[in-house]
């Protein structure tokens, strides 16, 4: 079978147009399946950040919580002294304590 230099090259013709053809498919079944997963993708992004947010909170929290503790021993004591006059031992503790935790922060 003998082909000529027209019927060779309508068949390069072809298969260009036929790799064309499936790239051009390629890529529509590409972005279907990218368009599928972004909002996934974006579910994932703003759930790390809002977990991230929570984390922070959390600890800011436990460090208030620790604050008002030691501050409210600090009045107990106080109270203690001021009704009294006796507890000085409880209240040089209370002052100690609140001191280091000031310096801590």
């Amino acid at each position: 079978m003998t082909f000529t230099v027209g019927q060779l090259f309508q068949l390069f013709l072809a298969m260009c147009g036929a790799i064309g053809t499936i790239a051009g498919a390629g890529a529509v079944i590409v972005h279907v399946v990218k368009s599928a997963r972004k909002p996934d993708k974006d579910r994932d992004e703003m759930l790390k950040r809002h977990t991230e947010m929570l984390d922070r909170d959390n600890k800011r929290l436990r460090e208030l919580e620790e604050g008002n503790k030691v501050i409210m021993q600090s009045m107990l004591a106080l109270m203690s002294h001021e009704l009294d006059g006796n507890h000085t031992e409880q209240l040089r503790k209370a002052k100690e304590d609140l001191e280091a935790y000031l310096i801590q922060r």
